[in-house]
């Protein structure tokens, strides 16, 4: 019996390990696309100051979204050990609606992407995202404007929407607060995650925060900057995974540059990405940094 077992578990860890990697990735794509397509503090502020002038009438928009990142990797499968270096590409389009009214603001997004590695090829990845949120649109309790939010996530485990992985389901409700400091703009964002999936390995509960910061580099200048810090406590409920606990911490890094404060378009002339994972299961840890260039464009 306890032979059969080993031999079970072993033919289960390589597809417990391939999911996680994928998992972490797909997140990874998520995040660097809403850095891009989030709106400026000022576009913000003056969306705002128009959508008072209008009160009571609705202000609804329409954009899309096209990033195109190049970036070095130092663990292109988000190994524990001994990660293999990389170049690859992550070209992402996203197309988004939104309507704000004096109380409320309705939001729906969806997005196609592909994670492409110029060495490891079996680490390539794309996927569909969809994304429905409500949200209130003046602070609430401890001046958080709340939030609720349903994203499903159809993957594939290659580069070109061939051959499916997996569809995950998050449902979140979480707060938004906004502050300055001195000519930077922040905001800290509290959830509360919980994902559904086809792979039973990548159910989880998250509980999460993220603080994010950005402003110019000097007073009237072309060029910019941003950072962003995340904590993530994850209990996967699935699987091989059932129990499991990780902390998961990640830190971004952006310094661009954009030709005026109303240009379509953006140069983000170095992004860095460091992520870092502490599981208490054995070979679920893992340190990753990405580091390159993009251009995004927004009309």
């Amino acid at each position: 019996m306890r032979t059969a077992l080993a031999a079970a578990a072993c033919l289960a860890w390589p597809t417990a390990l391939s999911a996680q990697e994928s998992d972490a990735r797909t997140d990874r794509l998520e995040r660097q696309i809403d850095r891009v397509a989030t709106q400026t503090r000022a576009e913000e502020e003056t969306e705002r100051a128009g959508l008072e002038s209008l009160a009571p009438q609705p202000v609804s928009k329409l954009n899309f979204i096209v990033l195109l990142p190049v970036s070095w990797t130092n663990n292109a499968g988000y190994a524990e050990d001994d990660g293999e270096t990389a170049v690859h590409a992550t070209p992402s389009f996203e197309m988004r609606a939104s309507r704000t009214s004096p109380g409320l603001r309705l939001e729906a997004r969806a997005t196609i992407a592909s994670d492409n590695y110029s060495r490891v090829e079996d680490n390539n990845l794309s996927f569909l995202r969809f994304r429905f949120e409500i949200g209130g649109v003046e602070p609430g309790p401890l001046n958080f404007v709340p939030y609720a939010r349903y994203q499903p996530v159809v993957e594939f485990s290659d580069a070109h929407l061939g051959d499916y992985s997996k569809t995950k389901h998050d449902f979140s409700i979480g707060g938004v607060n906004s502050f300055k400091v001195g000519d930077a703009g922040g905001t800290v964002r509290l959830f509360v995650t919980r994902r559904e999936s086809t792979d039973p390995n990548a159910e989880r509960f998250q509980l999460g925060g993220q603080v994010a910061l950005e402003g110019p580099l000097a007073a009237a200048s072309h060029w910019g900057w941003s950072a962003t810090q995340g904590l993530e406590a994850r209990f996967f409920t699935g699987g091989t995974n059932d129990g499991r606990t990780d902390i998961y911490v990640s830190t971004n890094g952006t310094i661009s540059w954009r030709p005026t404060p109303e240009s379509s378009w953006t140069f983000n002339a170095l992004d860095v990405t460091v992520e870092w994972n502490r599981s208490d299961v054995a070979d679920r840890d893992y340190f990753v940094v990405n580091a390159g260039s993009s251009i995004s464009f927004r009309f």
